[in-house]
C-alpha cells in the first residue's frame, strides 16, 4: 500500500531555513512571495521615513516659530513703549582722555549731541604725541585745533580786551580728574610741564583764568573715563602696562 503523505509547509522564514541549513526543499513560489512580502515591508518604512521625518521637523519649528511670535506679542509694550535697554532720563558725567581718535571726529561734542545733552563731558586731548603717558608732561594740546565755531563758548572781557573763550577741555590730566592742578601756570613759570605751544592754560591767560573759575565749584564726579591710547602701545605688553598703570 502506497502511503502518500502531504509535505506540510515549513513554519520558518526563508532567511532562517538558508541560515540553519534546513534540507527542506523550499518551494520557488513560497520564496517569491516571501521576497516580495519583505521588498513591500522595506519600501513602507523607506517611504514612512521620508515622508514623515520632514513633517516632524516642519511641525517642530513652527511650535517654536508661533512660540516666539507669541513671546514678541505679549511683550510689544516692554520692547517698543519702554526704554529697555537704557534709560533716557539719566544724566552722566563723561571724561575723555586721549589722543586723535579723539579729537578728528570731535568724539567728546559728537556724544554730547547724541544724548540729547544727557551726558556732560570734558576732556584732555592732545592730537600730537597722544600716549597717555605722554599726556601726563604735556597736558591738552587741542589749542589751534578747536578755535571752531563747534567749540565756541563766550566772549570774555580780559584786561580791557574781549577775548573768545573755546572748549578746549580742561590743560592737564590733574585738572580734569582732580579738579584741580597746583603745578600749572600761565607760561608754564616753573617749567612743570613740557610746553608744545598747544596747551590752552599755558599759551592764553585768558583760558587760564577761565579754567580756574569753572572748577572754582569743585571737582567733577565723573561716571566714565574714557582713555584712549596708541593702538601700537596697546599691542606691546610693556608699552600696555606702562600706560594703564
Amino acid at each position: 500500500m502506497t502511503l502518500w503523505l502531504k509535505q506540510q509547509p515549513s513554519t520558518k522564514s526563508l532567511k532562517e531555513r538558508l541560515v540553519d541549513g534546513d534540507s527542506e526543499t523550499v518551494d520557488s513560489d513560497d520564496d517569491s512571495s516571501e521576497m516580495q512580502g519583505v521588498a513591500k515591508r522595506f519600501y513602507r518604512s523607506a517611504k514612512e521615513a521620508i515622508v514623515t521625518a520632514p513633517l516632524k521637523y516642519t511641525v517642530l519649528f513652527a511650535t517654536m516659530a508661533v512660540g516666539l511670535l507669541f513671546g514678541v506679542y505679549m511683550n510689544r509694550y516692554a520692547i517698543t513703549d519702554h526704554d529697555y535697554f537704557v534709560n533716557w532720563n539719566q544724566e552722566l558725567n563723561v571724561a575723555f582722555i586721549g589722543n586723535a581718535y579723539l579729537f578728528v571726529n570731535d568724539i567728546p561734542r559728537v556724544m554730547e549731541a547724541i544724548s540729547n545733552d544727557h551726558i556732560y563731558q570734558d576732556s584732555v586731548i592732545h592730537s600730537a604725541d597722544g600716549s597717555l603717558p605722554s599726556l601726563l608732561f604735556r597736558g591738552n594740546g587741542m589749542y589751534e585745533t578747536w578755535q571752531t565755531d563747534e567749540a565756541y563758548l563766550t566772549e570774555v572781557n580780559y584786561n580791557g580786551n574781549n577775548e573768545s573763550i573755546y572748549d578746549y577741555g580742561l590743560c592737564t590730566v590733574g585738572q580734569l580728574l582732580e579738579g584741580y592742578d597746583s603745578i600749572l601756570s600761565y607760561g608754564n613759570k616753573d617749567n612743570a610741564y613740557y610746553d608744545d605751544g598747544l596747551n590752552p592754560c599755558i599759551v592764553d591767560e585768558s583760558y587760564y583764568e577761565f579754567t580756574y573759575e569753572r572748577l572754582a565749584a569743585g571737582p567733577v564726579d565723573w561716571d566714565y573715563v574714557v582713555l584712549v591710547d596708541q593702538s601700537k602701545r596697546m599691542a606691546i605688553s610693556e608699552a600696555r602696562e606702562n600706560s594703564v598703570y
